[in-house]
């Protein structure tokens, strides 16, 4: 008994439904939100504490996106910010949403040659940087969702004392 080769879908429209799950496109979208709402998050908590330290505004923020590319979640616009203070700028920019295999290592002080699968706590990092020092936020998920940044080779999470220390720093 011979089966007739499937015909292919009709419309354009016919096929992106047929394929979006086959390529995984939901999920990408899906996952590519949840990381933009991390972000926002993330920016929002740090605008808040920028500006209660700084009533005045005395401090420039200045929203801009960048563009990203990434393994599962295509290319797609992420926001960023640029802080200036007198002759001063760092830039608070998203650099990935996936796993950090690297700090989970750091975290557990693990032998780098170490290939089991397992899943990381952390997900996602941005970068606050100025031209010649760069301070990594990783994202770790859960409820609730906390950020955090490497004190030599500990996670601490990021709090509003730790994030204005890096911003005197960045901007001396």
């Amino acid at each position: 008994m011979s089966t007739a080769p499937e015909s292919p879908p009709a419309t354009l429209r016919d096929f992106l439904h047929a394929k979006a799950d086959e390529y995984g496109v939901r999920d990408r979208l899906r996952r590519r939100k949840e990381w933009l709402d991390a972000i926002g998050r993330l920016y929002q908590r740090l605008e808040t504490w920028m500006r209660e330290a700084d009533p005045e505004g005395l401090l420039d923020i200045v929203p801009y996106e960048v563009q990203r590319t990434e393994q599962g979640l295509g290319t797609f616009n992420v926001p960023a910010l640029l802080v200036s203070f007198g002759p001063e700028d760092i830039s608070i920019e998203p650099m990935f949403a996936g796993p950090s295999r690297h700090l989970l290592d750091v975290a557990i002080d693990r032998d780098q040659s170490y290939q089991a699968e397992v899943k990381p706590p952390y997900q996602g990092r941005v970068d606050i940087s100025n031209r010649f020092n760069t301070f990594h936020i990783y994202r770790k998920v859960g409820e609730p969702e906390t950020w955090h940044v490497l004190d030599g080779r500990i996670p601490r999470e990021l709090d509003r004392d730790r994030f204005e220390s890096i911003l005197k720093e960045l901007l001396a």
